[in-house]
């Protein structure tokens, strides 16, 4: 297993791998190298959703309400940004495309051999250019087969 170099992804795609990553974390406890390199990739998406969310932090600031008098930003009782119906529709625009923009994600990539045997074909899906190599298509059969060659 080695790091490699910098993919491009959707924050979207990035997020998205890193929820079902932690899902399967904690549903796979077992040290193994595959787990590990889930484990190394996850910590980098979590990089990224760090990112994301001061992206998002400027896009409220940039849309919220303020008071028109004292340009102080206008919060609700619990502390969140208050929005006019423009600067709301703004800014939802504005985080939607946020969300599809590509962004740079550096995989961790297992050695296919590592690949834990039963894994689904939606498993696989959701590893795939984060810890499994994007040119790698390996059924559980042909991994089964080539590990004992």
């Amino acid at each position: 297993m080695t790091a490699t170099t910098t993919i491009v992804k959707s924050y979207k795609a990035i997020l998205t791998f890193a929820l079902q990553a932690q899902a399967w974390l904690k549903a796979n406890t077992d040290e193994t190298k595959f787990r590990y390199a889930v484990k190394k990739a996850a910590k980098n998406a979590g990089e990224v959703e760090g990112r994301y969310q001061r992206e998002m932090e400027k896009i409220n600031v940039k849309h919220c309400a303020t008071d028109k008098d004292t340009h102080v930003i206008l919060l609700d009782s619990s502390g969140n940004f208050q929005f006019t119906k423009a600067g709301r529709a703004e800014r939802d625009k504005e985080r939607d495309d946020l969300f599809e923009m590509a962004t740079e994600f550096e995989p961790y990539y297992v050695n296919p051999l590592d690949i834990p045997k039963g894994m689904t074909a939606d498993e696989i899906e959701v590893f795939l250019e984060f810890v499994i190599p994007g040119h790698i298509v390996v059924s559980s059969s042909e991994k089964a087969d080539a590990a004992t060659q």
